[in-house]
């Protein structure tokens, strides 16, 4: 019975959290335990614990970031994803991840081209951070260069988001088309 297992599973990861609290392997295991069974309260507890014993565990922040911002905590998100890069700033996950805050609330555009850019350097092929970079470029206005990452981006992963996202720049593309026919049709050198 998988609920029955995963209840010893549970208990079974406590207890050893329990016994060894600064093994950082086991308090990993149960952290992404919650996180998978959705108790994102319970893995930011393991989170904090952990980084209370080792505060430069750039993974550690990385995930507690990503559960503060799935909890709605956005700005501890990004407080706790800026000390991760404070640590290691080639973190491709934090780097992608704040690029794609700062691309979602179209604010640090720059920045978050960079950063995203950066990302891409390490995990070429990553199409959250192909995604990522295509919605920056979306959101700068920049449609052709939009359109090449979001369209690498689905070739690597198929994500409900990132067709969400071609499916607005193919709608903003039409748009564009559509009011630029509509201005030429009306002009005429005779008005």
């Amino acid at each position: 019975d998988d609920q029955q297992l995963e209840v010893e599973y549970e208990s079974f990861l406590k207890k050893a959290h329990e016994l060894k609290p600064k093994d950082v392997g086991i308090s990993e295991y149960l952290a992404q335990f919650y996180f998978y069974k959705q108790k994102p309260a319970e893995a930011i507890k393991v989170y904090e614990k952990i980084l209370e014993s080792n505060s430069k565990h750039v993974g550690a922040l990385f995930w507690l970031g990503y559960l503060y911002d799935e909890s709605g905590r956005r700005k501890e998100a990004i407080d706790t994803w800026n000390k991760g890069l404070a640590i290691d700033e080639s973190y491709a996950p934090i780097l992608n991840s704040l690029a794609y805050i700062y691309a979602l609330s179209g604010e640090n555009l720059n920045q978050a081209k960079k950063m995203a850019e950066k990302a891409l350097v390490k995990e070429p092929e990553n199409g959250a951070y192909l995604d990522t970079l295509g919605w920056i470029y979306f959101k700068k206005g920049k449609l052709e260069k939009a359109k090449e990452y979001l369209e690498k981006a689905i070739a690597n992963i198929r994500d409900p988001e990132i067709f969400e996202h071609l499916g607005d720049l193919y709608v903003k593309r039409s748009e564009e088309r559509r009011v630029g026919k509509e201005c030429r049709s009306r002009w005429s050198p005779y008005h």
